[in-house]
C-alpha cells in the first residue's frame, strides 16, 4: 500500500506546474503547524482548508494517502500556497475501540534528508519500525508531543536526490475540545 501512495502522491503532483524547491524548514514547519504540534485535528484542519481555498480531492485518491486503514472520514486538499507541491489530508477511524485522527502531509520537491533532521532536531522520536523498498523507505515512530502520544510515519526515496519528496502522517487519539 506504500508504494501506491508515492504513486498516487507523484501522479498528483505532476497534475500541477513546475515550482522551485523551498527551505526545508519551511517545509517541515508546515508539517508540524498543520499534523505534528497539536496532533491532528480532522475539524480544525478542513476549517484552514475551507479559509485558505485549498483546492479539494477526490475520496478515491485521498484512500492512497490514508495512515490508517478502512477511515471513517477523510478530506484533503491540494495546496495552493506552497511553493512546494503539497497535499494535506485528514482522517477519522476507530481502532481498538478508540477514536483517533490522522493527519498526512505529502510534498515533492524537498529535501528529505534535511525533513528528516529537522524531525530529530524537533521531536524525541522513538523508531518502532522501518520497511525499506527498491523505491522508498517506510519509518514508524513513536512521540509523546505535548503530553500527547502520536505515531508518526515518514515515507522518504530510498536513494535520496537533492529534491525528492517526503510523505508524513500523524495518528493520535481524538482530543475533545472544551
Amino acid at each position: 500500500m506504500a508504494y501506491a501512495v508515492v504513486i498516487l502522491t507523484m501522479a498528483i503532483f505532476c497534475l500541477v506546474t513546475p515550482i522551485h524547491a523551498q527551505d526545508t524548514a519551511s517545509a517541515f514547519d508546515f508539517f508540524g503547524r498543520h499534523c505534528l504540534v497539536d496532533g491532528p485535528n480532522f475539524m480544525r484542519t478542513g476549517t484552514i482548508a475551507l479559509a485558505r481555498g485549498w483546492i479539494p480531492l477526490s475520496t478515491e485518491i485521498l484512500m492512497t494517502l490514508a495512515p490508517m486503514e478502512n477511515p471513517e472520514a477523510i478530506e484533503g486538499w491540494l495546496v495552493g500556497e506552497r511553493r512546494q507541491r503539497t497535499v494535506v489530508a485528514v482522517t477519522r477511524a476507530t481502532v481498538g475501540g478508540k477514536a483517533v485522527e490522522g493527519c498526512t502531509v505529502a510534498m515533492s520537491d524537498i529535501d528529505s534528508v534535511g525533513f528528516e533532521r529537522s524531525f530529530f532536531q524537533r521531536t524525541d522520536a522513538e523508531v518502532v519500525q522501518e520497511e525499506r523498498g527498491p523505491r522508498h523507505v517506510h519509518k514508524l515512530y513513536s512521540l509523546i508531543f505535548r503530553g500527547r502520544r502520536e505515531l508518526v510515519t515518514l515515507i522518504v526515496p530510498a536513494e535520496p536526490a537533492e529534491r525528492n519528496y517526503v510523505v508524513g502522517s500523524v495518528i493520535a487519539e481524538t482530543q475533545q475540545e472544551n
